[in-house]
């Protein structure tokens, strides 16, 4: 027994095979060590005919990725409303009453408020109501910004499903800015 290991050890402790098994080892020190006296990032470390990768390259790829898809995410949920569709959802979501006055742009906001699920008419008071009952506001002799005001809260409410789009968005948007 003694005969094979005088005859193997040599051959398993040689200097080549020390310094292979010694760069697997402190590969990762070795690599910091050379981005401190280079003052760059190491991607690579090759010494002799072994080349060590870090996976440095790999992250930041999957990084750059995430970072363009997080982006895309904001850009949908941004895009789902209109800033006229969003400011309705949010005074509905606020404390107390919503005053707004009619326009006649004002059933279709709802509308596709509504059909997004974001929103639900009240029981006969719905969107029909306020149609019927403030369409003719639009033809008063006054400035739009002078038309009688009404509590949208009176016909529409918001649903859970709409608070929880507002969350959503207004997370990623807060996130967004933090990241400026």
């Amino acid at each position: 027994m003694l005969e094979w290991v005088q005859t193997v050890g040599p051959i398993l402790f040689s200097w080549p095979v020390a310094i292979v098994i010694a760069l697997l080892v402190l590969r990762k020190p070795l690599a910091r060590l050379l981005e401190r006296f280079t003052g760059e990032d190491v991607q690579r470390l090759k010494v002799g005919g072994v080349e060590l990768e870090r996976a440095i390259d790999r992250v930041e790829r999957r990084q750059d990725l995430q970072a363009e898809e997080i982006r895309a995410i904001q850009i949908g949920l941004k895009g789902v409303l209109t800033k006229h569709e969003l400011g309705l959802l949010r005074g509905l979501a606020g404390p107390g009453p919503m005053t707004i006055r009619y326009e006649p742009d004002l059933y279709g906001y709802l509308h596709r408020l509504d059909g997004l699920g974001f929103i639900q008419p009240h029981p006969g008071r719905g969107l029909f109501a306020i149609e019927e009952e403030h369409r003719d506001d639009e033809h008063l002799p006054v400035a739009p910004h002078e038309r009688p005001p009404f509590d949208l809260k009176d016909y529409v409410q918001i649903t859970d499903e709409g608070r929880h789009y507002l969350g959503i968005l207004n997370a990623i948007l807060r996130r967004a800015e933090e990241h400026r």
